[in-house]
């Protein structure tokens, strides 16, 4: 990952201990200084390595756990009103697909939490979600 990838709020994976475990975080800070050995504080107040950083993929366990409900029609698609206009999530064997249809139409492929936050919240939508 680069600091670039990265938003105040954003969930991540943090490596943890010679075992390498991984926790959760949410970040509270950026320092966009690539020569800084620890530019990422996370919501504990520690400065992590953008090395210890890892990002959580996205997950259909993970969407249902936050409200978005994949059977209310037959292709996958559960919507989310904003003041923009329709927020749809989309899913197929590929992937999941997040689609704005606002005066113009557009398709983003979703492969990461941080990346579904970060689109969520460009079209409004405040949502914090939850992973474990």
């Amino acid at each position: 990952m680069d600091c670039k990838d990265l938003m105040v709020k954003d969930l991540v994976y943090v490596v943890r201990g010679y075992d390498k475990h991984l926790t959760i975080e949410k970040v509270k800070g950026v320092i966009a200084d690539k020569d800084e050995p620890y530019p990422v504080t996370i919501f504990t107040g520690e400065t992590v390595s953008l090395n210890d950083i890892k990002p959580i993929p996205l997950t259909e366990e993970i969407l249902e756990k936050n409200g978005f409900d994949f059977t209310k029609r037959d292709y996958g698609v559960c919507c989310e009103e904003d003041k923009y206009g329709d927020v749809e999530l989309s899913k197929d064997k590929n992937g999941f697909y997040l689609s704005i249809n606002t005066d113009e139409y557009e398709i983003l492929r979703i492969d990461y939490v941080h990346t579904l936050q970060h689109l969520l919240r460009l079209c409004g939508v405040e949502k914090e979600l939850v992973i474990d």
